[in-house]
């Protein structure tokens, strides 16, 4: 399913489910920052969801210039059907959690293999410290800011691992942020490893 233009908000009718306070985000910022250059240097960056996309991250993605594609709606995709260095960058919502040690390595060696050498991927987990059981959803926000939404069902089992547990997960990349919030969620921006530094790389 790919986005190229701003589109409807994905989601379903009844109750608004409750959400934590949407808040700035460091990592958040980054990544929008190296997709802007991307786009600024004559490209069309290529962006992947992996999980429950949302209409208002698709908006604030399309509102950069990113091309989107969306691999999976409420199930934990462990195959991406898409070539070999395809995307500048995946973004991936509470999906490794959801997932035991060997699914989890399936899912990150999917994420290197479309990955550009150089590309980015935006993790957000659970630090062992967070018991909410609530499955979560995500937004990336226009200004940098990143929305929760608390969904009205439990979560597959959670798996909930330490610093050193997720870090050998992403061997494949170079961790460049890794920022725990105050309600017990990691964000982590990750760069796959290679020799293209062009998105946005650091000096």
């Amino acid at each position: 399913m790919l986005f190229f233009r701003r589109r409807d908000r994905v989601g379903s009718c009844g109750p608004a489910p409750p959400r934590r306070r949407p808040g700035r985000s460091e990592v958040v910022a980054h990544l929008q920052r190296a997709l802007l250059s991307l786009r600024r240097g004559g490209g069309q960056p290529r962006v992947l969801l992996t999980g429950p996309p949302t209409g208002r991250t698709i908006d604030a993605l399309t509102a950069l210039g990113c091309r989107v594609s969306v691999e999976a709606d409420d199930r934990t995709p462990v195959t991406i059907e898409h070539p070999d260095a395809t995307f500048d960058a995946v973004l991936g919502f509470d999906l490794l959690d959801q997932l035991d040690d060997r699914q989890a390595r399936r899912l990150v060696a999917e994420w290197v293999r479309v990955l550009k050498e150089g590309g980015l991927l935006f993790v957000v987990a659970r630090a062992p410290h967070e018991r909410t059981d609530d499955a979560l959803r995500f937004e990336v926000l226009p200004d940098g800011g990143l929305a929760v939404e608390v969904r009205p069902r439990r979560a597959a089992s959670i798996r909930r691992r330490g610093n050193a547990g997720l870090e050998r997960l992403l061997a494949g990349f170079e961790i460049e942020e890794h920022f725990l919030r105050r309600d017990g969620l990691r964000e982590l921006l990750a760069r796959r490893r290679g020799e293209d530094r062009a998105l946005g790389a650091r000096p």
